[in-house]
């Protein structure tokens, strides 16, 4: 789960990796006027070198960097430390399928160039509770998604859902569900008295069975409704899963 909430910007520490000097000062910078500590590496092994000295928030690091990178980074820490803290990707390409990134255990994904403002509120939120983040309603959602699943999470290795740390694969595949899009939910499995309902962002999408997984989207959680929200950050603190949107099954061989 995400870390305690700041009680004040000044309070959040940031790490920030990436060995392009002049553009790592440049967001350090912007990070730091919006009121946030900001702590430097050029690498994964400088990053690691801080994360043994201090206690950080949330990781922002760039993908691509020399020796190991920024995929390196996130394995090492969530072998060594979980879920926390928050780990932040930005790359200008694409080496890594979006879903397979969010399975890894990132939290967030921004590609470059992108607007500072954005990252920082990123940033802030992945500071909170899940909790705390889950219990304000965004505002209408753009779409809606009503289903009943007879059997479980996943339904014969391709539809369904499955829930990670911060979101859920749906394997569901409509022309309204794209990425960026505010969704509504309410999922139900078979005939249990409470459905999985609230409100998500959709930050990727897979059109087609690729490298042997389910069509399907990946959902932000927004909102939960309240008793939603309790019973899940309860199941979460329990099991807590690496994913923070599961990348989805595989299909089903014949």
């Amino acid at each position: 789960m995400a870390a305690p909430c700041k009680a004040l910007d000044t309070e959040l520490v940031v790490l920030l990796v990436d060995d392009e000097r002049d553009l790592r000062e440049a967001i350090a910078h912007d990070i730091h006027l919006r009121g946030a500590t900001v702590l430097e590496a050029d690498g994964v092994d400088s990053a690691l070198a801080v994360l043994a000295e201090r206690k950080v928030d949330v990781i922002v690091t760039d993908v691509r960097m020399p020796k190991r990178n920024g995929l390196d980074l996130l394995a090492t820490v969530r072998r060594g430390q979980g879920d926390q803290p928050a780990v932040v990707l930005m790359s200008g390409f694409a080496e890594i399928p979006l879903w397979d990134a969010y399975d890894r255990g990132a939290d967030a994904f921004f590609g470059k160039p992108f607007l500072p403002e954005a990252l920082f509120d990123r940033v802030r939120r992945l500071a909170r509770p899940s909790a705390q983040n889950w219990s304000v309603d965004p505002g209408p959602a753009a779409a809606e998604v009503n289903l009943t699943f007879p059997n479980g999470e996943v339904v014969a290795g391709a539809t369904g859902f499955t829930i990670g740390r911060g979101g859920m694969f749906l394997g569901l595949m409509r022309r309204d569900l794209r990425v960026g899009v505010l969704i509504g939910f309410k999922l139900t499995v078979g005939d249990a008295p409470t459905a999985l309902q609230g409100k998500g962002l959709v930050r990727w999408v897979r059109n087609l069975p690729e490298s042997g997984l389910a069509p399907g989207c990946g959902v932000e959680f927004s909102f939960l409704e309240p008793d939603i929200c309790a019973r899940l950050s309860e199941r979460l603190a329990k099991t807590r899963p690496l994913a923070f949107i599961p990348k989805g099954p595989k299909l089903a061989t014949p």
